[in-house]
């Protein structure tokens, strides 16, 4: 939906799902001017009359996703006054890698408590950028705001998360010429001085929902079938369901999980994709309390992230926290 802003024109998403996350970007994007129409699994968007580029805090403080207009804006219209987004309370996260980014892109940023202006009255320029933490939505706003920009943009250490993949698609679809690097080589973007062209395309699955189901078949009664599960998105997280005692069969487009009937302790750690996603952490969590022996959790990414085991242990689960290890 952030992508949108920067074509002119009417857009369509397909895949799209009737949650609240979606309303909520949806309202930004009406304030900012967008005209937008839902129907059962799709939406489209008409940027062509965008004119605020005040994004206020009523609409930004329940959601992180925000934040992706930032990108967008500076590199469409040379200016954005955003108030910070909001989210789950699961430790900071901070956007200096969105910010450090547009500045080398040539974006003059004021940062206050609350709130961020960011100017570029000449519009971004290509800048080499090395990231110093793979933030995904860092990836992915200076990406959108590399389209605009003239010259190559070239990202060092990005976020290599299938969304991100997902979002290149995307951009190409409108327009945009960009390389993802292998390995240690960059994402790549070559600017362009004009809005992208409108798309329809279809977004990729949600990978932490369906990872969410493949633990819970690990847990129910009968057999579960996850069906639009790309299983290379999952293989982290199967590897540690085969390890403590689930069977899993990979179909083409569908993973089929059956339950572990003596599920065995394992640890995880979470990390950037491909490592263990911090996002399917809680959930583990509560498969690892069924399991026989001691189990630990390395949380990596976010330094509070272990809220949920108060529940547990008021359930009589046998949980010791320190720090970011469980």
């Amino acid at each position: 939906m952030a992508a949108s802003l920067l074509a002119s024109g009417k857009s369509t998403l397909e895949g799209i799902p009737p949650v609240s996350d979606i309303d909520s970007m949806g309202r930004i994007c009406q304030y900012l001017g967008a005209n937008i129409t839902y129907t059962s699994d799709s939406l489209r968007i008409d940027t062509m009359n965008l004119g605020s580029l005040n994004v206020p805090d009523r609409l930004t403080r329940s959601l992180r996703a925000p934040i992706l207009t930032l990108g967008p804006l500076i590199a469409r219209f040379g200016f954005v006054n955003f108030c910070l987004p909001g989210g789950c309370s699961i430790g900071t996260r901070p956007i200096e890698e969105h910010l450090r980014g547009l500045e080398k892109m040539g974006a003059c940023i004021k940062a206050s408590e609350g709130s961020v202006e960011a100017n570029a009255p000449s519009g971004l320029h290509g800048a080499t950028i090395y990231m110093q933490t793979p933030s995904v939505t860092g990836t992915m706003n200076l990406m959108m705001a590399a389209c605009l920009a003239s010259g190559v943009t070239y990202i060092y250490n990005s976020a290599r998360e299938p969304e991100v993949t997902d979002l290149a698609h995307c951009l190409i679809s409108m327009g945009a010429i960009l390389q993802e690097g292998d390995g240690p080589d960059p994402i790549t973007i070559f600017g362009c001085d004009k809005p992208l062209l409108p798309y329809r395309y279809r977004v990729m699955e949600d990978r932490i929902e369906a990872g969410t189901f493949l633990i819970l078949g690990a847990m129910a009664g009968n057999p579960l079938a996850v069906h639009g599960c790309t299983s290379k998105y999952q293989t982290a997280l199967i590897e540690k369901l085969r390890a403590i005692g689930a069977q899993i069969d990979i179909k083409k487009g569908s993973v089929i999980v059956r339950k572990a009937v003596c599920p065995v302790a394992v640890d995880i750690q979470t990390g950037p994709y491909p490592a263990y996603p911090t996002d399917l952490q809680p959930q583990f969590m509560a498969l690892l309390y069924m399991a026989r022996g001691t189990s630990q959790i390395t949380e990596t990414v976010f330094e509070d992230r272990f809220n949920q085991s108060a529940g547990l242990i008021a359930m009589g689960a046998a949980i010791c926290v320190d720090g970011r290890t469980l």
